[in-house]
């Protein structure tokens, strides 16, 4: 199995998100934890914020904002466990809906840890300290492509190539 990958960027005309107005989102999460709708939209919002290169650029050498994210990431565990608990217990009203539901405050709690965070910690190793906006706009397109390359199932990194124009 064979596969062409191809990335196109263009300037962003989003601006680079604030990091106050991040942490108040993830904050207001955190408050309501156990309403799992809207905790979970309240996060989806932080993870529209933190897409593409304006999210990057927001969290590239910010190691106290990315912590912070971290952190209140890192409290819906429990709500997580909880959740799970009344699942298997059937302690629910709709156990479909509320699997459902539960999902997908899990797709979007791995998606800023595994996609958002993650790729700004590659395109700061890549791009180095104080890069610039179009440096960290560059090593954002290459942190895509190999990050696609890592998602093969067959192939990875050690049987592809790369071509930057």
């Amino acid at each position: 199995m064979c596969g062409i990958v191809a990335l196109v960027g263009r300037p962003s005309a989003r601006p680079v998100p604030d990091a106050a107005d991040l942490i108040a989102r993830l904050d207001a999460a955190v408050d309501v934890r156990h309403d799992i709708d809207e905790a979970t939209r309240l996060l989806a919002d932080v993870d529209r914020l933190l897409h593409g290169v304006p999210g990057v650029r927001a969290l590239v050498d910010q190691r106290q904002l990315v912590t912070t994210i971290e952190d209140r990431l890192d409290r819906f565990d429990a709500v997580i466990t909880d959740w799970e608990s009344r699942l298997d217990d059937g302690r629910v009203d709709d156990l479909e809906a509320d699997a459902r539901r539960l999902g997908a405050l899990r797709d979007v709690l791995w998606a800023i840890r595994r996609d958002r965070l993650r790729t700004a910690a590659e395109v700061a190793k890549l791009a180095g300290r104080d890069a610039s906006v179009a440096a960290i706009a560059g090593y954002s397109m290459i942190q895509q492509a190999l990050s696609i390359l890592d998602r093969l199932e067959v192939r990875g990194r050690d049987s592809a190539g790369v071509h930057l124009f």
